[in-house]
């Protein structure tokens, strides 16, 4: 239950700075918000849970330290976001490079809240089953 709770509050952010970034970026091409809502939201959600599983991957590699799992997910959203844009037709360099700045900028800071969430519970968790074990 807990793995499928990470999931879905990655998704939803991954939606969400998807969203906000088309919208915005969209609206003065065009005058409407729909499109580019619709286009950055899908494109956020796959490279949020790709980015979300290369995290753990790398992680889980080299535990000692997130630089590398850090490192990993910013060149999977720049990749992730290049292509979106390809797909989605961005019309000029100038946009797309403000795309691409946006989200990583946003998807690296959404991601490094969530890390230290997490980093803090497992904390205090370890504290916790400390004191447990010597209360017995």
């Amino acid at each position: 239950m807990n793995e499928t709770k990470n999931i879905l509050v990655v998704l939803l952010v991954s939606v969400f700075i998807g969203g906000a970034v088309g919208m915005l970026f969209q609206y003065p091409q065009t005058g409407s918000v729909f499109p580019g809502l619709y286009a950055g939201a899908i494109s956020g959600a796959v490279i949020g849970l790709v980015s979300r599983y290369v995290f753990y991957f790398v992680y889980m590699k080299f535990r000692k330290n997130p630089l590398w799992a850090f490192v990993s997910i910013t060149i999977v959203m720049a990749l992730g976001t290049v292509i979106f844009c390809l797909v989605w037709e961005v019309p000029s360099l100038l946009y797309g490079g403000l795309v691409l700045a946006v989200s990583v900028i946003a998807g690296l800071a959404a991601t490094f809240f969530i890390y230290r969430y997490s980093e803090r519970l497992n904390r205090k968790l370890e504290q916790k089953k400390k004191e447990l074990s010597q209360e017995k």
